[in-house]
Protein backbone atom coordinates (compact mmCIF):
# COMPACT_ATOMS: atom_id res chain seq x y z
CA UNK A 1 0.00 0.00 0.00
CA UNK A 2 2.93 2.08 0.65
CA UNK A 3 3.74 2.38 -3.05
CA UNK A 4 0.19 2.73 -4.46
CA UNK A 5 -1.47 4.98 -1.42
CA UNK A 6 -4.17 6.59 -2.18
CA UNK A 7 -5.81 4.29 -5.15
CA UNK A 8 -6.04 0.96 -3.41
CA UNK A 9 -7.54 2.32 0.04
CA UNK A 10 -10.31 0.00 0.77
CA UNK A 11 -9.29 -2.88 -1.87
CA UNK A 12 -7.97 -6.25 -0.15
CA UNK A 13 -6.91 -9.86 -1.92
CA UNK A 14 -6.73 -10.19 -5.40
CA UNK A 15 -8.32 -6.53 -5.92
CA UNK A 16 -6.07 -5.13 -3.96
CA UNK A 17 -2.91 -6.91 -5.94
CA UNK A 18 -4.59 -5.86 -9.40
CA UNK A 19 -4.95 -2.59 -8.90
CA UNK A 20 -1.63 -2.28 -6.84
CA UNK A 21 0.29 -3.29 -10.06
CA UNK A 22 -1.76 -1.08 -12.60
CA UNK A 23 -0.66 1.99 -10.33
CA UNK A 24 3.14 0.94 -10.82
CA UNK A 25 2.39 0.25 -14.60
CA UNK A 26 1.22 3.68 -15.15
CA UNK A 27 -2.32 3.31 -14.57
CA UNK A 28 -4.53 0.83 -16.59
CA UNK A 29 -4.59 -0.04 -20.09
CA UNK A 30 -7.81 2.01 -20.70
CA UNK A 31 -6.26 5.58 -19.59
CA UNK A 32 -2.63 5.10 -21.18
CA UNK A 33 -1.01 3.28 -18.65
CA UNK A 34 0.99 -0.29 -18.94
CA UNK A 35 -1.50 -1.56 -16.39
CA UNK A 36 -0.78 -4.89 -14.24
CA UNK A 37 2.16 -5.85 -16.86
CA UNK A 38 3.81 -3.16 -16.34
CA UNK A 39 3.33 -2.50 -12.45
CA UNK A 40 4.98 -6.55 -12.78
CA UNK A 41 7.52 -5.64 -15.11
CA UNK A 42 8.80 -2.75 -13.11
CA UNK A 43 8.65 -4.33 -9.68
CA UNK A 44 10.52 -7.44 -11.14
CA UNK A 45 12.46 -6.07 -13.91
CA UNK A 46 15.25 -4.29 -11.16
CA UNK A 47 12.54 -2.20 -9.40
CA UNK A 48 13.29 -4.80 -5.93
CA UNK A 49 14.88 -2.00 -4.59
CA UNK A 50 12.64 0.59 -5.21
CA UNK A 51 9.54 -1.89 -4.07
CA UNK A 52 11.34 -2.37 -0.97
CA UNK A 53 12.54 0.95 0.23
CA UNK A 54 9.91 2.59 2.99
CA UNK A 55 8.29 -0.91 2.94
CA UNK A 56 7.97 -0.71 6.72
CA UNK A 57 9.66 -5.18 6.47
CA UNK A 58 13.02 -3.82 5.09
CA UNK A 59 14.25 -0.97 3.72
CA UNK A 60 16.81 -0.40 0.27
CA UNK A 61 19.41 -0.11 2.42
CA UNK A 62 18.98 -3.30 4.44
CA UNK A 63 18.94 -4.76 1.34
CA UNK A 64 22.31 -3.14 0.28
CA UNK A 65 23.81 -4.46 3.49
CA UNK A 66 22.75 -7.82 2.83
CA UNK A 67 23.59 -7.79 -0.94
CA UNK A 68 26.28 -7.91 -2.90
CA UNK A 69 27.01 -4.72 -5.31
CA UNK A 70 26.75 -7.45 -8.14
CA UNK A 71 22.72 -7.69 -7.01
CA UNK A 72 22.07 -3.83 -6.53
CA UNK A 73 24.18 -3.39 -10.30
CA UNK A 74 22.07 -6.16 -11.48
CA UNK A 75 18.43 -4.09 -10.05
CA UNK A 76 19.70 -0.88 -11.11
CA UNK A 77 20.73 -2.38 -14.87
CA UNK A 78 17.38 -3.69 -15.35
CA UNK A 79 15.97 -1.01 -13.99
CA UNK A 80 17.19 1.64 -16.09
CA UNK A 81 16.63 -0.98 -18.92
CA UNK A 82 13.22 -0.94 -18.69
CA UNK A 83 12.60 2.38 -18.33
CA UNK A 84 14.55 3.28 -21.34
CA UNK A 85 13.49 0.80 -23.83
CA UNK A 86 9.73 -0.12 -22.60
CA UNK A 87 8.58 2.85 -20.33
CA UNK A 88 10.15 5.54 -22.73
CA UNK A 89 10.64 4.24 -26.27
CA UNK A 90 8.09 2.05 -26.57
CA UNK A 91 5.19 3.56 -24.38
CA UNK A 92 6.39 7.58 -24.16
CA UNK A 93 6.25 7.46 -20.43
CA UNK A 94 8.60 9.90 -19.51
CA UNK A 95 6.93 9.75 -15.84
CA UNK A 96 7.92 6.40 -15.16
CA UNK A 97 11.14 7.07 -15.43
CA UNK A 98 10.73 10.17 -12.92
CA UNK A 99 9.28 8.21 -10.42
CA UNK A 100 12.12 5.68 -10.70
CA UNK A 101 14.63 8.53 -10.24
CA UNK A 102 12.32 9.41 -7.39
CA UNK A 103 12.14 6.21 -5.62
CA UNK A 104 16.30 5.63 -6.67
CA UNK A 105 17.22 9.21 -4.48
CA UNK A 106 15.36 7.73 -1.83
CA UNK A 107 17.56 4.95 -1.61
CA UNK A 108 20.09 6.48 -2.13
CA UNK A 109 19.36 8.49 0.94
CA UNK A 110 18.42 5.65 2.68
CA UNK A 111 22.17 4.02 2.48
CA UNK A 112 24.04 7.29 2.90
CA UNK A 113 22.30 7.69 6.37
CA UNK A 114 22.84 4.07 7.15
CA UNK A 115 27.03 4.33 5.92
CA UNK A 116 26.69 7.62 8.68
CA UNK A 117 25.41 5.52 11.56
CA UNK A 118 27.53 2.65 10.94
CA UNK A 119 30.60 4.69 10.57
CA UNK A 120 29.89 6.81 14.02
CA UNK A 121 28.91 3.46 16.02
CA UNK A 122 29.99 3.59 19.21
CA UNK A 123 31.69 -0.08 18.90
CA UNK A 124 33.91 0.99 16.27
CA UNK A 125 32.66 0.87 12.47
CA UNK A 126 32.84 -2.61 10.19
CA UNK A 127 34.86 -1.06 7.38
CA UNK A 128 33.84 -4.31 5.09
CA UNK A 129 30.19 -3.44 5.87
CA UNK A 130 31.22 0.39 4.90
CA UNK A 131 33.18 -0.61 2.06
CA UNK A 132 30.39 -2.55 0.55
CA UNK A 133 27.71 -0.63 1.24
CA UNK A 134 29.43 2.49 -0.48
CA UNK A 135 30.33 0.47 -4.08
CA UNK A 136 26.18 -0.04 -3.94
CA UNK A 137 25.52 3.33 -3.31
CA UNK A 138 27.62 4.12 -6.33
CA UNK A 139 25.99 1.82 -7.95
CA UNK A 140 22.34 3.27 -7.45
CA UNK A 141 23.81 7.19 -7.43
CA UNK A 142 24.79 6.35 -11.03
CA UNK A 143 21.30 4.96 -12.10
CA UNK A 144 20.13 7.74 -10.32
CA UNK A 145 22.07 10.08 -12.82
CA UNK A 146 21.04 7.65 -15.84
CA UNK A 147 17.31 8.23 -15.08
CA UNK A 148 17.49 11.81 -14.95
CA UNK A 149 19.32 11.84 -18.56
CA UNK A 150 16.93 9.51 -19.75
CA UNK A 151 13.84 12.30 -18.90
CA UNK A 152 16.17 15.08 -19.92
CA UNK A 153 16.04 13.39 -23.37
CA UNK A 154 12.35 14.40 -23.20
CA UNK A 155 13.27 17.66 -22.65
CA UNK A 156 15.22 17.81 -26.08
CA UNK A 157 12.18 16.72 -27.55
CA UNK A 158 10.08 19.54 -26.40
Amino acid sequence: MLIAGDAVVGLSGAALTSASLAFVGGGSLAVGGMGMAGGTAILTGGGALLGLAGSGVTTAATVAVQSSEPFVQSECSKLLAFCSEIAVKKNGRYDIASLAQQGMQKCAEELRDEIEKLSNAENGPDKKLISQMKKSLKCMERCEKALEKLQGSRRLLD
